[in-house]
């Protein structure tokens, strides 16, 4: 990826229809049209202070064999930060066009790694071949663009993302099966605009300040020791050394990293000891939150509010994420409002299965179906089917979701809060229940003279 020294890559700057830069001190003036091959690759980087970034570089060949390529780069932390964009697809389109006119006169493109026709599709390193009418899918999978074949698992063919013309080929591809382009433009998601943002100090990070604060009471009973008690010198000792485990552990408290939740426009992610894990929305299978009020001699402290959120695929980890907040404090409502807009990403595909298949699973023991509910009070037992019509009222009380029954005040049903999508069910179940309740209502009948 790296660019040949001979470029200035100070001196580059883009035009309304192609760049200049300059090459061992001659200033060059390039057009759209004269670009062959284009590069990318990206790499999501963590700053110091937790600010997940992504550096993008982009490498350039034009037509003249003699002249070296050409690599800019760039680093930003939402999609209207990166000036690199609008250049890149500019490119990318106008390299598309012409490949794609070649196509439609039947002559074949030379896209570096890979030739193509209306007909063929030519991998040059494995010298395979492939008739465009025989592929039956592509798409991004492990930083790699895959072409499939039949009823395969396997890809027939597939080129890495940083390899010269690969969002070409994404592009040129789409195109001839009739694709829409946005759906295989890039292997990654962009997280996009930050939507939510939450930092809390780590697992270690408290641990420290609980070390240094139990250091302290030992401190102070050794030098109540020294001082009222005549004790010897080795619990001296012992009070330098819990002073020093006091100094250490508010050191690491106060300057160790925090772990940072971010809910964006495409993703969710979460950036933990300088790492970053990121979860596309598309692919988030569900979450779960588990809501623990703490209190002291009767007196409310505080809220530990743990989150887990589930890829769609099995075999990725599970990411877990811990925050403190105060009731009837900013942050408080803000963690609600973050878990109502994830329950509102999940609701809409729970909808969608509710709506194809008439039934959704919901809890360990409940399922929602378009006209109430499916309650199974027990495994093996015969599932109880419950109309929306039959249920009194329902509550949130204490992370316990109460549900009444046939005009009983007391819960006939009592399930936990901290189940896998319990929220995204609870918001879909509200909907369902209002919906129905509403289309209930008698119409009002017409005034009379």
């Amino acid at each position: 990826m790296s660019a040949q020294p001979q470029i200035d890559r100070d001196s580059f700057r883009a035009t309304a229809d192609g760049f200049t830069c300059r090459c061992r001190g001659t200033p060059q003036m390039f057009h759209d049209s004269d670009v062959r091959a284009t590069c990318v690759r990206r790499q999501r980087v963590v700053a110091a202070d937790g600010t997940a970034r992504t550096h993008e570089w982009l490498l350039i060949r034009v037509a003249d064999p003699a002249f070296p390529a050409i690599e800019i780069d760039t680093e930003y932390t939402g999609p209207d930060d990166n000036f690199l964009a609008p250049f890149r697809d500019r490119l990318l389109a106008n390299l598309s066009d012409r490949a794609a006119a070649s196509i439609s006169q039947n002559i074949q493109f030379d896209g570096g790694p890979w030739t193509i026709d209306h007909e063929i599709l030519f991998d040059k390193q494995s010298t395979t071949r492939i008739a465009i009418e025989s592929i039956s899918g592509i798409g991004w999978h492990e930083g790699r663009f895959c072409v499939w074949q039949g009823e395969s698992d396997q890809p027939a063919l597939s080129f890495a993302a940083d390899q010269e013309n690969t969002y070409l080929l994404a592009r040129l591809l789409s195109r001839l099966l009739n694709i829409d382009e946005a759906e295989t433009a890039a292997p990654d998601i962009e997280p996009g605009r930050s939507a939510f943002e939450f930092r809390d100090k780590g697992f270690l990070a408290e641990a420290a300040l609980g070390i240094a604060g139990a250091a302290l009471v030992v401190m102070i009973i050794s030098a109540w020791l020294v001082a009222f008690a005549g004790q010897s010198s080795s619990v001296i000792e012992l009070v330098l050394a819990a002073a020093t485990l006091i100094g250490a552990g508010i050191v690491y408290w106060k300057f160790s990293p925090p772990s940072i939740l971010r809910l964006s426009e495409n993703a969710l992610s979460i950036v933990s000891r300088g790492q970053e894990a990121l979860l596309p929305l598309a692919n988030l299978a569900g979450f779960s939150v588990d809501w623990t009020d703490y209190y002291r001699k009767g007196v409310y402290q505080h809220t530990t509010v743990r989150f887990q959120f589930q890829h769609d695929n099995p075999a990725a980890p599970c990411l877990k994420y811990r925050s403190l907040a105060v009731a009837r404090r900013p942050k408080y409502a803000e963690l609600q409002a973050f878990q109502a807009e994830l329950a509102g990403v999940v609701a809409a595909r729970l909808r969608e299965e509710v709506q194809s298949s008439g039934r959704a699973p919901w809890t360990s023991r409940l399922a929602l179906l378009a006209s109430g509910i499916e309650f199974t009070k027990k495994p093996g037992r015969e599932a109880q089917l419950i109309d929306f019509s039959q249920i009194t009222n329902w509550q949130l009380d204490r992370g316990l979701f109460k549900l009444a029954l046939d005009g009983r005040r007391r819960p006939d049903i009592v399930e936990h809060a901290n189940q896998w999508n319990f929220y995204p069910g609870l918001a879909l179940f509200t909907e369902l229940l209002e919906l129905s309740r509403s289309s209930s209502i008698p119409p009002v009948p017409a005034a009379t003279d």
